[in-house]
């Protein structure tokens, strides 16, 4: 199968959902409530936004204007649409990018969040290369899948040496972002329901239905089992693994 065609049966699979990870909006408000003050309307970058939940979330947490970027136009024009629909678009803009390779000014954004999308580029990358991007004072929030024991199950460990070699613990998390210029303010695991109410359960759904269009089509078939091989892994060992919420504050230019 070609990588094009897995990325278009992937976007078509998890186009349709409201968010592409774990997440919630009472998540995200925990989140935002951690944070200090910031201003009335702080300039906030959202990246690897997907179809936009945490996005719209934040524009009525924040007042402030948002910047929302995705690699994938499908995903930013369901956000578009959405934001119209809810009076938001004014403050929600959208872009296609790469969050590794971004074409920003330095020091343009109060706060840089990004739920369930750092792993694409890695944990320390990601925030080395958007340290640069935040004025100062800056923060940034971030959810990264991290592990939870350091002993994990063969299989557990087997699954994601495969899909995500580079995992940490969180101990190990909270030390490379010291190291990439940040002090961490806060962190905590998401709850289950983050993932089972919020993604697992829709995704499901969407399997069933993208299933019985597909038919035998081998190459949807192999997309669809490895969607599922993930949905076992966490039934089975979601007390080893989960996503963490890290609220970052950058450390002063003065001081570095």
């Amino acid at each position: 199968m070609s990588d094009q065609k897995r990325m278009e049966l992937f976007l078509e699979l998890f186009g349709g959902l409201s968010q592409q990870a774990p997440g919630s909006f009472e998540s995200t408000g925990r989140a935002w409530e951690l944070l200090p003050a910031l201003s009335e309307r702080p300039r906030i970058l959202d990246l690897g936004c997907g179809s936009g939940r945490q996005t719209l979330d934040l524009a009525r947490l924040s007042g402030g204007q948002i910047t929302a970027v995705d690699l994938h136009q499908t995903f930013l024009e369901r956000l578009d649409a959405r934001a119209r629909k809810e009076g938001l678009d004014g403050r929600v803009r959208t872009m296609i990018g790469d969050m590794g390779e971004l074409d920003l000014p330095a020091g343009s954004f109060d706060l840089i969040w990004s739920e369930g999308a750092i792993y694409n580029v890695g944990w320390e990358a990601g925030l080395k290369h958007w340290r640069a991007l935040l004025a100062d004072p800056g923060w940034v929030v971030v959810t990264e899948c991290c592990w939870l024991t350091s002993d994990p199950s063969p299989d557990c460990s087997a699954f994601w040496a495969e899909e995500y070699p580079t995992m940490m613990t969180m101990e190990e998390c909270s030390f490379v972002a010291q190291e990439a210029g940040y002090t961490v303010l806060h962190s905590f695991k998401l709850p289950d329901s983050d993932w089972l109410e919020n993604f697992h359960v829709p995704l499901e759904a969407n399997l069933a239905a993208f299933r019985k269009k597909h038919g035998s089509s081998r190459e949807a078939l192999a997309v669809a089992r490895m969607c599922e091989s993930e949905l076992s892994i966490h039934r089975r060992f979601a007390n080893e693994y989960g996503y963490v919420c890290f609220v970052l504050q950058a450390v002063s230019s003065e001081r570095t």
